[in-house]
């Protein structure tokens, strides 16, 4: 009986050892399994972070790109407009000549009137000696001199604020 005793306890004894040994090991695991987990998490809050950024930058570029495509949209439809004044006016200088010398030839009196009317129309307005060759935006108003242009913030026909400035070369 004795030995029927001792045999118990030690088996008893052996797996209250393998007890704590699965114990540890469970542990051991347990604690491995959730700082794996806690890398992993934090892995994807860098990556969920990074993803915001990177959607902000793109939302950004976007923003950007689609101000470039109006501006020069917008740049298009001036320099379209602009072509077309100076066609406008190109035309006009072509016929007026013309229609000056025919002028000229019938009524040499009222000739010399539309001159001097025409050549006030070409004076600058600001300073009244210098040729207009520079037109305002966005009035359009071709209305001031080379020299004069720099130092008028608008335009001295409408008064309107001077954006920018396009100097027009006579040919």
């Amino acid at each position: 009986m004795g030995g029927e005793n001792q045999n118990e306890r030690l088996i008893s004894t052996l797996r209250e050892q393998r007890k704590q040994q699965l114990a540890i090991l469970l542990n051991r695991m347990e604690s491995k399994a959730l700082y794996l987990m806690r890398r992993k998490e934090d892995e994807l809050a860098g990556a969920t972070k990074k993803r915001r950024e990177l959607e902000a930058s793109l939302r950004k570029v976007e923003m950007e790109s689609d101000s470039w495509r109006r501006l020069a949209k917008a740049n298009e439809t001036t320099l379209t407009d602009l072509s077309n004044t100076l066609q406008q006016v190109n035309e006009s200088q072509v016929r007026a000549p013309n229609t000056a010398q025919d002028a000229e030839s019938i009524f040499s009196a009222s000739f010399d009137r539309e001159e001097t009317s025409n050549d006030n129309k070409m004076v600058c307005k600001h300073c009244s000696t210098g040729s207009s060759c520079v037109v305002f935006l966005p009035c359009r108003h071709l209305c001031s001199c080379h020299s004069c242009e720099p130092f008028l913030r608008s335009c001295p026909v409408c008064k309107s604020i001077k954006e920018a400035s396009i100097n027009v070369f006579w040919v």
